[in-house]
């Protein structure tokens, strides 16, 4: 037998991220205690104070019993939140893990191919290049050539992402060129000047250099098509006012899937400036976001004069949002109405990236309207 004074235990827990302790005060007055079984284990157990299972003792009480397994429940509850909290952390960590190297992965830029122009001071090694699929014709008239812009929310993206494209367009007599343009994986200092002056000077070097090194290919009656990002540079080539010499070269443009044609670039925010130049955070004016890099505003303010419409054939997923499709339309009603465009339709039932991968798939509505387009 041994007998006991009172005391008192005092437990503390830290709960890791939890803000503050929790602590647990009682006293013990028991004369006599029986020896426990040591039979638990793990550390939850090891953690329930000296209190409730000492060395030797005698026969607990019927209220200490009640105490004790109230207790006891208390700790469980506290390593339940304990572990809710640990699994939290965890998660928030590995979220944020990925949200960290996602913005810091680097581009993945292919450096094979064709110079166009001299690399951009700091910009990745091949956004320079681009790829040509020559079609197979050996006599007659060379094969029109299709311009392809790649997308990635222009930040990333590469000219190999061509899918089934060459062999459509080879097969149906024309030829593809797919260019890269400057991108980093992250916003920087005039990204869209870049962008634009390299869409600009790959087509000079096609002009001058094309039918030369591939003789059954011609940038007579030549076509620009872009997906998503892509889409919105070629959208910008045909309406902006700085770059009408580049896109007179091309009879057709072809966007497929795009909502950034009535501003919805702002979807940035804090990188606006960056991107677009301070100069396009002012809300109105004719360095302006809206006024010089929206589309569907350029088209208003700087309609062309040309003795005949160019084509322009926009594509869109009804996967997305009606407001989205909604503003497509519209953009496609600002190109009618400045008469110097003909612009066209063509809605798909494919998911965003299924509106670029599907070309050239069997069965394909969206290779289907591209050739019917160039055909025109």
């Amino acid at each position: 037998m041994m007998v006991f004074k009172p005391r008192t235990h005092k437990t503390e827990i830290n709960g890791g991220d939890m803000s503050g302790q929790i602590m647990m005060k009682f006293e013990c007055s028991c004369i006599e205690l029986e020896q426990r079984k040591q039979s638990q284990s793990g550390a939850l157990f090891d953690a329930i104070p000296a209190i409730l299972s000492t060395e030797n003792g005698c026969r607990r009480p019927r209220a200490r019993r009640r105490f004790s397994l109230l207790l006891l429940a208390m700790f469980l509850l506290m390593e339940t939140m304990l572990s809710s909290c640990a699994m939290a952390s965890s998660f928030k960590r590995r979220v944020q893990g990925n949200r960290q190297s996602a913005a810091s992965k680097p581009v993945n830029v292919s450096t094979s191919g064709l110079a166009y122009s001299p690399l951009i001071p700091g910009a990745p090694a091949g956004s320079n290049t681009l790829d040509i699929f020559a079609c197979k014709q050996s006599f007659g008239s060379p094969c029109p050539t299709l311009v392809y812009v790649h997308g990635g929310s222009l930040m990333r993206g590469d000219k190999r992402s061509v899918g089934s494209m060459p062999d459509l367009m080879n097969r149906n007599g024309f030829c593809l060129v797919s260019l890269n343009y400057p991108v980093y994986g992250r916003p920087v200092n005039g990204l869209i000047e870049q962008q634009m002056s390299a869409l600009s000077s790959a087509t000079a070097w096609l002009e001058g250099n094309l039918s030369k090194i591939r003789p059954s290919c011609t940038m007579k009656d030549a076509a620009m098509i872009g997906h998503s990002a892509g889409a919105y540079l070629a959208a910008l080539t045909a309406t902006s006012p700085r770059y009408r010499a580049t896109a007179d070269t091309y009879q057709k443009f072809i966007l497929n899937d795009s909502n950034w044609y009535t501003g919805k670039v702002a979807r940035y925010k804090d990188s606006l400036a960056t991107i677009f130049g301070q100069s396009a955070m002012s809300g109105s004016g004719k360095n302006s976001l809206l006024a010089e890099w929206v589309p569907a505003q350029l088209v208003r303010t700087s309609c062309p004069k040309k003795s005949s419409p160019t084509d322009v054939m926009i594509m869109y997923s009804t996967q997305r949002p009606e407001k989205q499709q909604s503003e497509i339309r519209s953009f496609a009603s600002a190109l009618n109405d400045c008469r110097a465009f003909n612009a066209s339709l063509s809605a798909h039932p494919y998911d965003h990236k299924g509106m670029h991968t599907s070309i050239g798939e069997p069965g394909s509505s969206t290779g289907a309207a591209i050739l019917a387009a160039l055909k025109r």
